[in-house]
C-alpha cells in the first residue's frame, strides 16, 4: 500500500508539473504551482525531487518514454517502407489521446533551452534529436 501511494504521489507531481507548465510555461511551473496542481505538500515534493528542474526533467522523461513506446510499437508493427508514416501516425494519435502531455513535450519541454537537453540527456541517457531520418528509424526499431 505504501509503495502504491508513493507511486501515485509521484505521478500526481509529474502531472501537476505538466499542467503548471502548460498553463504558465516553464517560468510558471514553480514548485508552488506544481504542488497546487498535484494536491500534495511541499515536503512531499522534496521527498521525490531535488528541485523544480529535477521534476521538470522527470516529467519530460515520463512523457517522452510513453510517446516513444507508442511510436516503437507502431514502427515494429509496420513494414520497413512504412516506418516513417507509422511513427508520424503514432505521434498524432498520442497527441489526440494525451493533448496536455503532447503540448508539454512538443512546446513547454523546449522552453528551458539547450542546457535542458544536456541535462536531460544525462538523466535519460537519450541523445538530442537527430536530423537523420535513417538513424531515427533505426533507433525506433531497437
Amino acid at each position: 500500500m505504501q509503495q502504491r501511494r508513493k507511486g501515485t504521489q509521484r505521478e500526481r507531481l509529474l502531472n501537476g508539473l505538466v499542467s503548471a507548465a502548460n498553463h504558465g510555461g516553464y517560468a510558471g511551473a514553480t514548485v508552488s504551482a506544481v504542488i497546487g496542481e498535484a494536491g500534495v505538500s511541499r515536503p512531499t515534493f522534496y521527498d521525490y525531487f531535488e528541485d523544480r528542474d529535477a521534476c521538470f526533467l522527470a516529467a519530460i522523461h515520463d512523457v517522452q518514454g510513453r510517446l516513444l513506446e507508442d511510436v516503437r510499437s507502431a514502427v515494429k508493427a509496420s513494414p520497413s517502407r512504412d516506418a516513417l508514416t507509422a511513427a508520424a501516425s503514432a505521434t498524432v494519435e498520442f497527441a489526440g489521446a494525451e493533448p496536455a502531455d503532447a503540448r508539454f513535450l512538443m512546446k513547454e519541454a523546449l522552453a528551458g533551452g539547450p542546457g535542458r537537453w544536456t541535462r536531460a540527456t544525462a538523466v535519460s541517457g537519450r541523445q538530442r534529436p537527430s536530423s537523420s531520418r535513417h538513424s531515427n528509424a533505426q533507433a525506433l526499431r531497437r
